[in-house]
C-alpha cells in the first residue's frame, strides 16, 4: 500500500512539474533556479523521514545512499546536457526548458526499464554483480583517463539527415510540402535520449550497489531526476568552477564497482575454492554513505579551491 501510493504521488509530482514547464517556458534567474534545486532536495529528505517511519532505519539510509550517488551522477550528466544544449546545438534559451524537460522524461522512462530487468536478472542470477562491478570499474577508469564515456558519443549522434540550420520554435519538421526538412530538434532528442541511455548503463548498476530493492532504486532516481532541470541553470552558471566534479564521480563509480565485486565474491566465493567467501569483506551501508560523502565533498571542494580567482592587484599607472 505504501509503496503504491508513493509512486502515485510521485507521478502527480511529476505532471505538476511538466505543467509548470508549459505554463513558464522561460529561462529561470540563478536564484530561482537554485530556490527550486533546494525545494527538490528538500522533498528528497522529506521522503527519507517518511521512508524512515514507514519502513525502518535500514530501507531509509539506503534511499538516502542510492539518491546520493544518483544525484552526483546526474552532475555528469548535465555537463553532458550543456555540451548539447548550449555548445553543439544551440537551442534557443526560450526552448531550453522545454528539451530537458522531454531529456528527463525520456531518462525515467530508460531507467524504469533498466530498473524493472536489472532487478529481474540480478534475483535470477546474483553472480552478475561481478559484471556490474567490472562495468563500473572499467567505466571509472575510462572517465579518470580521458574526457569522459560520453566525450566521443556526441559526434557519433551527429548522423547525416537532410536538417536545416534553424529552428522553428518546437517544430521537428519545418518547410513547405513537398521539400520538408528535419530541425535541429531532431538531433538535440536523439543526443539525449542516447545520452540518456548511457548514463542508464552507469547509474543503475551503481545503485544496485547499494539495494536490489526495485521501489528504493525507482525512488532513488525519481528525485534525482525531477530536480534536474533546475539543476542544469544552476551548474550552467557555474560549470567551469566543477573542474574536479568529473573525477569525483569516476570515484564514485569505482567504490560502487568495487563493492559490487565484494558482495559477489562474499555470497558466491572463487568457484572451486571452499570458504573463500569469507575474503571478501562487506561493505555496509554506513561506511557507504561516508565514503560517498567523502568523495562528493572532496571533488566540489578541491574544484572550488583550484578555480577560485585570485585577487586582482591594483594596476600602477
Amino acid at each position: 500500500m505504501f509503496e503504491s501510493i508513493s509512486l502515485s504521488i510521485f507521478a502527480v509530482i511529476l505532471v505538476l512539474d511538466m505543467l509548470v514547464t508549459v505554463r513558464r517556458p522561460a529561462v529561470p534567474s540563478f536564484k530561482e533556479a537554485l530556490f527550486w534545486c533546494f525545494g527538490y532536495v528538500a522533498l528528497a529528505l522529506a521522503f527519507f523521514c517518511i521512508l524512515l517511519h514507514f519502513r525502518g532505519l535500514d530501507d531509509a539510509s539506503m534511499l538516502l545512499t542510492g539518491w546520493l550517488i544518483e544525484y552526483s551522477l546526474s552532475i555528469d550528466n548535465i555537463f553532458v546536457f550543456i555540451t548539447i544544449i548550449v555548445f553543439r546545438f544551440a537551442v534557443p534559451e526560450i526552448f531550453q526548458r522545454y528539451v530537458l524537460s522531454i531529456g528527463i522524461l525520456i531518462a525515467i522512462f530508460l531507467r524504469a526499464i533498466f530498473i524493472f530487468f536489472g532487478s529481474v536478472v540480478i534475483e535470477a542470477f546474483s553472480w552478475t554483480f561481478f559484471i556490474f562491478g567490472a562495468l563500473l570499474i572499467y567505466t571509472a577508469l575510462k572517465q579518470f583517463s580521458a574526457k569522459g564515456h560520453t566525450s566521443g558519443l556526441l559526434d557519433k549522434v551527429m548522423i547525416r539527415m537532410n536538417v536545416s540550420k534553424n529552428y522553428d520554435s518546437m517544430r521537428l519538421r519545418t518547410g513547405p510540402r513537398g521539400s520538408r526538412r528535419w530541425t535541429p530538434m531532431v538531433a538535440v532528442f536523439i543526443a539525449i535520449g542516447v545520452a540518456d541511455t548511457m548514463f542508464a548503463l552507469d547509474s543503475i548498476p551503481a545503485i544496485f550497489g547499494i539495494t536490489t530493492d526495485p521501489f528504493l532504486v525507482l525512488a532513488a532516481n525519481f528525485f534525482s531526476l525531477t530536480g534536474l532541470r533546475q539543476l542544469y541553470f544552476v551548474l550552467s552558471e557555474c560549470v567551469h568552477r566543477l573542474e574536479y566534479m568529473k573525477f569525483g564521480v569516476a570515484a564514485l563509480l569505482a567504490f560502487i564497482g568495487i563493492k559490487l565485486v565484494l558482495d559477489a565474491g562474499h555470497s558466491h566465493g572463487i568457484p572451486f575454492i571452499p570458504g573463500s567467501s569469507v575474503l571478501f569483506p562487506v561493505i555496509n551501508i554506513w561506511v557507504s554513505l561516508s565514503v560517498i560523502l567523502l568523495i562528493i565533498a572532496l571533488s566540489v571542494a578541491l574544484s572550488l579551491i583550484k578555480t577560485k580567482k585570485p585577487k586582482k592587484l591594483n594596476s600602477v599607472p
